[in-house]
């Protein structure tokens, strides 16, 4: 009763097809082309962050050597 209830819900708004039952789903989600190509940005973001932060503790260890010399 509830499987006629939604097809008729689906019929109701314009969605077509059936109800996918166990022989109807795929075995496995297809991948995604966004996870592919998201690997090199991310890896170049964390290169970056890494650098700044060294940097930051470069130059904090700058002044505080030059303020502790004085």
């Amino acid at each position: 009763m509830s499987l006629f209830v939604l097809e008729a819900v689906f019929w109701v708004f314009g969605i077509r097809g059936h109800i996918p039952r166990y022989d109807g789903l795929p075995e496995r989600p297809a991948r995604s082309s966004l996870t592919d190509n998201s690997i090199p940005p991310t890896r170049i973001l964390v290169i970056i962050a890494a650098v700044v932060v060294a940097l930051m503790v470069v130059l904090w260890a700058a002044v505080w050597l030059a303020i502790k010399s004085l």
